[in-house]
């Protein structure tokens, strides 16, 4: 496994402080199917403290710290550094009752998910796969490390992350899994922000649509606002996977949920606005001069949602064709008219807004004789 400076580096200083080191889970894992490696997550004998006495000099997030992780940064890069641990019952969902860090890594990999992530790698020792997780790669097969009810029950997000590592590694889950994963879906519809991560992460891998559509029944379950025939025909449409994130997050109201950025919430935003606008210019209007930069997309968008008016698409096509007035600068009246008028120059702008909101209700005032009469009669 060909390694940068840097990874070698904390193997030096590890072994040097005589704690083990590995590579864990999926660099390993994409190592030996030839897939990309992204992401580097080490696991090590060495404890917290113990990593943060001595990585000293380096740049380090402790904030996981009692949970047994801290992150590295070198070189504009960040690596995650875990002690071994086993985790012992089930606090809540997700959270185990009580987690012990232990000594050897041969226990700390009975607490991970699948077998093919649970592949470790040290320079000294090669590849270490403790429950045949080469096995697995080689027949192509998603496993649970243990049995699948307590896996799940242990962290339900499991189940669906299982799904999508089978669509993105094209390896196969075994039709009695498939059958439980229907029983225990509901357990995964109770998590929040983790669920929806998961199902954009879906998104970006090619062939996704099919893939729901393939396991409709358990997806329905997780995600309900997936559960409608808009939504399916959404999939069987010719949409771009990447927007396909916009159509489920319409239906959603609490941003917090979903892992957006700024202009992705401005698009759902537009979007969520759409039901209110009808066959209205005036606020279709509106919505072309807020969204100008994001339209094209927003109109993508509504094109598949057959619950908002067409009408929208419509009246845009109509403004455009027109050559409404959406801008201050579309009217047609200068600086040079208001100073004419002996219009004090600190109320220019208050007259130029004035007169533009008029015209985005009435579009055939803007010429230049009625905008004159309608300054004369007050502003």
């Amino acid at each position: 496994m060909k390694l940068n400076d840097d990874i070698e580096k904390l193997f030096k200083i590890f072994k040097e402080n005589n704690f083990k080191l590995y590579i864990i889970g999926g660099a390993v894992r994409n190592y030996l199917l030839s897939r990309p490696i992204d992401d580097y997550d080490f696991a090590t004998s060495a404890t917290p403290d113990e990593i943060i006495k001595i990585l000293v000099g380096y740049k380090l997030d402790t904030y996981q710290s009692k949970l047994g992780s801290i992150k590295v940064h070198i070189n504009k890069r960040i690596y995650e550094i875990t002690t071994f641990r086993k985790e012992l019952g089930v606090k809540d969902i997700r959270y185990p009752e009580k987690t012990l860090f232990v000594s050897c890594i041969e226990e700390d990999v009975v607490r991970r998910d699948f077998t093919v992530n649970t592949l470790a790698y040290n320079p000294d020792c090669g590849i270490v796969d403790c429950l045949n997780g080469i096995n697995d790669l080689m027949l192509k097969r998603i496993r649970f490390v243990k049995d699948t009810v307590e896996s799940i029950n242990e962290d339900p997000i499991r189940l669906i992350r299982a799904l999508r590592f089978s669509l993105l590694l094209g390896f196969s889950i075994s039709e009695e899994d498939l059958e439980l994963f229907n029983n225990y879906a509901y357990l995964v519809e109770k998590l929040g922000k983790i669920k929806y991560d998961e199902l954009f992460k879906l998104f970006k891998i090619i062939g996704c649509k099919k893939f729901i559509l393939k396991y409709f029944n358990i997806y329905k379950q997780v995600y309900k606002e997936l559960d409608n025939e808009m939504f399916k025909n959404v999939l069987n449409s010719d949409i771009d996977d990447d927007l396909l994130r916009y159509i489920v997050a319409v239906n959603i109201d609490d941003y917090s949920l979903l892992s957006f950025n700024k202009i992705d919430k401005i698009i759902i935003k537009g979007l969520k606005s759409i039901d209110v606008i009808n066959d209205d210019l005036y606020y279709t209007k509106l919505l072309m001069i807020e969204y100008k930069e994001l339209l094209d997309k927003i109109l993508v968008l509504i094109k598949y949602l057959n619950n908002y008016p067409s009408k929208i698409i419509d009246n845009i096509k109509l403004i455009k064709s027109e050559n409404h007035c959406l801008n201050v600068k579309d009217l047609k009246i200068t600086y040079l008219d208001l100073e004419m008028l002996n219009i004090p120059k600190n109320e220019y702008a208050k007259v130029f807004n004035y007169l533009f909101n008029i015209v985005l209700k009435d579009n055939s005032l803007n010429n230049y004789e009625q905008l004159i009469e309608i300054i004369k009669k007050g502003y």
